[in-house]
């Protein structure tokens, strides 16, 4: 039986609690023997530019900067899919 890869994006500007979602991601990937790929952006506009909904979750940072640009966005391509 093949196993799922989950797509995880990490939005957030601050290096440093970037870093620590990845590395929960990673301790949860270790305990629980499911398989992530995990896309770190330090900007909204950075995974809103060629998105393409293909993340399974998304941790998004709530009080960055231009976050509702970011949003709206999102919601579009979402509709659009």
């Amino acid at each position: 039986m093949e196993k799922t890869i989950y797509d995880i994006a990490v939005v957030e500007d601050n290096k440093e609690f970037n870093q620590l979602i990845q590395s929960y991601i990673a301790q949860f990937e270790k305990e629980t023997k499911h398989q992530f790929n995990v896309f770190s952006y330090f900007d909204g506009d950075e995974i809103t530019h060629e998105y393409k909904a293909q993340y399974h979750i998304i941790f998004l940072d709530i009080e960055m900067k231009r976050i509702l640009r970011m949003l709206k966005k999102m919601k579009n391509l979402f509709l659009a899919v």
